[in-house]
This record gives C-alpha cells, structure tokens and sequence, in this order.
C-alpha cells in the first residue's frame, strides 16, 4: 500500500481481480463516496449565481 498523496487515489484501493481477493467492502463504500460526491456536484451546479 502506498502511503501519503498516493492513498488519495481509488485505483490504490480496488482490488487487482486475477492477483488480489474481490474486497466487496472497499468497492461498495467507494460507490456510495461517488454517488454522494456526484449529487453534491449536480445540486451545487444548480445553484450557481450565473444567469443566462
């Protein structure tokens, strides 16, 4: 594992499938991160002070 500005990577946390065990856990908890991150993303586009 690496350590300092390499952990912020997701591809450091996702399994690699032939050499490594799927880890369920970590895929599922970085899925929900995205969703959540997403969503955040798309409401603060919307409320944007820009007016067209």
């Amino acid at each position: 594992m690496k350590t300092g500005v390499g952990n912020l990577s997701p591809f450091v946390h996702i399994p690699q499938m032939p050499v490594e065990e799927m880890d369920f856990m970590k895929v599922s908890i970085l899925t929900i991160m995205t969703i959540i991150l997403l969503a955040a993303g798309f409401i603060g586009y919307n409320r944007r002070d820009i007016h067209g």
